[in-house]
């Protein structure tokens, strides 16, 4: 530390926000993400099935999702394991309707189709300059639904591979401009190993939230009402968005000393950001590395259910990134 003080050294790198965070780009459900430019079938072709193309033609090296990119001991996918999660063929018996109802063996055919594209997981590290936040995307995951092949239910979801940023540069091509809600404090407790899903440590938190919301207490901030230069909010407007109301209790100094319960307006605290809004444009190029550069981003609050997931969520104001 002394040393890099000294005039003969450079400055010292800024440490990353955060060295590892997995993001979930949902395609389908309620959370799934809103196309603000572009098409979902050009989101699909351009990420999912490009990166199933390139996997199977040899071009880029599909990893097993066990772990995440960042892993040392990553297992590679054969060709042959590829096409064992795209292609399988199996038999199945059913009941003959006529008599005398004799079971009745038949082939099974399922292949993958990008109806059941369920998510896209890239695998970030977050820079922080200011308040403007960076992401470095290092690999991404794909994850398609799990069908039962006989009802044709949906049974959960699979990852299907891994792929990882290459250092091969090619010119980066803009599939879709998205807007959707990042959670950044869902650490699932039993598996503390994996802390970095979708989840921002605590004191990551404070260092981002905290100056923000500094700066618009104090009316430093140029914040906006909605991702759009048209929609400016003045200072009495982005003060009210940073206050909720809470329910306190308060003893009262006459006996017997009850208690009275009352309702306060409470300055939100970084603590109450549980997720993040992001507008942000999705790039891949001919090699299948995956770009995301942050348009927008807002602070968002809410409640957790006994899942864990986030529950009638509030973006207090956009910030141009």
């Amino acid at each position: 530390m002394a040393a890099c003080q000294t005039s003969e050294h450079p400055p010292c790198p800024e440490k990353a926000l955060s060295t590892r965070f997995m993001s979930e780009l949902k395609l389908k459900g309620e959370n799934a993400v809103i196309i603000e430019e572009g098409a979902k079938d050009v989101l699909l072709q351009g990420v999912f099935q490009n990166a199933i193309n390139l996997a199977l033609s040899g071009k880029i090296q599909p990893l097993a999702p066990f772990n995440s990119v960042w892993e040392a001991d990553l297992i590679v996918l054969t060709p042959q394991e590829m096409k064992m999660k795209l292609f399988t063929v199996d038999t199945q018996y059913i009941e003959n309707p006529n008599p005398p109802y004799d079971l009745v063996m038949q082939v099974v055919n399922d292949s993958f189709e990008l109806s059941q594209a369920y998510s896209i997981r890239p695998y970030e590290i977050w820079q922080l300059d200011t308040l403007r936040i960076t992401k470095k995307v290092d690999g991404y995951a794909i994850v398609r639904e799990s069908v039962d092949k006989v009802t044709g239910e949906v049974r959960g979801t699979e990852p299907l591979f891994m792929v990882r940023n290459s250092a091969k540069t090619g010119t980066s091509k803009k599939v879709a401009t998205i807007r959707y809600t990042q959670p950044i404090a869902d650490a699932d407790p039993l598996q503390p190993w994996m802390w970095y899903r979708q989840n921002l440590e605590a004191s990551v938190r404070e260092r981002v939230f905290g100056n923000l919301l500094a700066k618009a207490t104090q009316g430093n901030l140029t914040a906006y009402a909605s991702p759009t230069d048209k929609t400016p909010l003045s200072k009495e407007a982005l003060t009210a968005s940073l206050q909720h109301k809470d329910t306190v209790y308060i003893e009262s100094p006459e006996p017997p000393y009850d208690l009275s319960q009352v309702v306060m307006d409470v300055p939100t605290e970084d603590m109450d950001i549980l997720a993040i809004e992001f507008v942000q444009d999705v790039l891949i190029d001919e090699h299948g590395n995956l770009t995301i550069d942050v348009k927008w981003y807002g602070p968002v609050t809410g409640n957790t259910d006994k899942n864990g997931q986030l529950t009638n969520p509030k973006t207090l104001f956009w910030v141009k990134n």
